[in-house]
């Protein structure tokens, strides 16, 4: 059986039976990579664990509501972890970084910069609002860090659907980017 569907098994057991094993055994399977995902971002192994914690204690109450037809269990809890991480610097108010100093090549490459801007806020606004199919692609690249292979793998598509669709989305992200970042000129100008 693949993660996607041990992982949806164990939601349904958890949501339809209150299965403590089965919310246990959700936890157990993803409890590592979440932390390391939160430490990274926060060079605090004390506030990542808090973080971590947070993020299944906050995935557990939400789970009624998980649809497996819009992202894997696994994309839906870091999507979880990266709100719990934007809460977490927006209660600290980072230094700012002009969006014209952030290279965008490989968002995933340059995540601890756009952590400090706001704009993996930004983007998940964004992802949000398109295509749930693209957000889970992007999701799981930038968030996930996994290799496209990776998430052809798990989303169920070819390795070139999953790069097309990367790519045309970073497109147009950078061009809203630039944008907001020309209206910004033109308003300070006026």
């Amino acid at each position: 059986m693949d993660e996607a569907r041990r992982d949806a098994r164990l939601v349904r057991a958890v949501v339809r039976r209150g299965s403590r094993d089965a919310a246990d055994a959700l936890v157990r399977r993803h409890y590592d990579e979440v932390y390391r995902y939160c430490a990274r971002r926060l060079h605090d192994a004390d506030g990542a664990r808090d973080l971590t914690q947070d993020v299944f204690i906050a995935a557990l109450r939400a789970l009624p509501r998980f649809d497996a037809r819009r992202a894997s269990f696994r994309t839906w809890l870091f999507h979880i972890a990266t709100n719990r991480l934007t809460d977490y610097w927006r209660m600290r108010r980072p230094p700012t970084v002009p969006v014209e100093s952030v290279e965008l090549e490989d968002l995933a490459a340059a995540r601890p910069v756009l952590d400090e801007t706001g704009l993996l806020a930004r983007l998940d606004r964004t992802l949000a609002t398109g295509d749930a199919r693209v957000a889970e692609v992007v999701r799981l690249r930038i968030f996930g860090e996994m290799g496209f292979r990776e998430i052809a793998t798990e989303t169920g598509q070819s390795e070139a659907a999953v790069k097309s669709q990367y790519h045309r989305f970073m497109q147009r992200f950078r061009a809203e980017l630039e944008r907001d970042a020309v209206g910004r000129e033109e308003g300070g100008t006026s």
